[in-house]
């Protein structure tokens, strides 16, 4: 087709600035443990438009539904440059035979009051879900 314009046209031109962000995600949205081994998730992180931050992972704690305090998770950290920058290792474990949800959060390092969703699994879950079977 040709002639796709003119002054007949009208057209919408939107500019908005450019700011750094990031995306953090997971390809899995569950997983499944044994008591008192830890369990490593990877989430992969992309740094976009020149977003630097260092970033480190923690569990989000619900008051109307604590974790137990047999739960718990440590983070690698993210540089803001070279390898760790494009990933965080998640290492979760738990003494007790358990099956929850896990709201994970990406805080930055320089500015902790920067945070940053992460999503889970194809449906972009904001949660992990976290099954620890009881011993045999």
């Amino acid at each position: 087709a040709e002639g796709g314009g003119g002054s007949n046209f009208l057209y919408r031109v939107t500019a908005e600035p450019v700011a750094p962000r990031v995306v953090i995600k997971s390809t899995i949205d569950h997983i499944e443990g044994k008591p008192a081994t830890p369990t490593e998730v990877v989430l992969t992180v992309e740094r976009l438009d020149g977003f630097s931050e260092p970033l480190q992972a923690e569990l989000v704690t619900d008051p109307s539904n604590p974790l137990p305090p047999e739960l718990t998770l440590t983070s690698s950290l993210s540089e803001k440059e070279g390898d760790s920058s494009k990933q965080i290792k998640l290492t979760i474990q738990s003494s007790l035979a358990l099956s929850r949800p896990l709201k994970v959060l990406v805080k930055s390092t320089a500015n902790p009051q920067m945070t940053y969703p992460v999503t889970f699994g194809d449906e972009n879950s904001s949660n992990l879900w976290l099954t620890v079977a009881p011993p045999k």
